[in-house]
């Protein structure tokens, strides 16, 4: 659980720094595992079909080819969820109100 992992975080860290500076380094290491997970699930997926699909004999070609689009679907997917961090991220570190009421 996400929220659960952020909270343990939180309560090991002792650093002195502001909750708000806590709350969003745990959450940014809950994210970044989440994205490590998905990239590394769709790696081994990609890697499988890949050797599949060197090895496969032309009457199993058009099933192999069938599961391509779905995986795009995810990698796409995916940029898009990253796109969206980096920008939020971006916004918040340029932004010195934002980065002010952290403190």
């Amino acid at each position: 659980n996400a929220v659960a992992s952020v909270v343990s975080d939180l309560r090991e860290d002792d650093a002195p720094l502001p909750f708000e500076l806590r709350f969003l380094e745990a959450t940014l290491e809950e994210v970044c595992r989440t994205v490590s997970r998905q990239v590394n699930l769709l790696s081994r997926v990609a890697t499988k079909l890949s050797r599949q699909l060197q090895a496969a004999s032309s009457h199993e070609m058009p099933d192999l080819v069938a599961k391509i689009q779905p995986m795009l679907e995810k990698l796409e997917s995916l940029r898009v969820e990253i796109e969206q961090l980096d920008r939020c991220l971006n916004d918040l570190l340029h932004s010195d109100e934002d980065m002010t009421s952290l403190l």
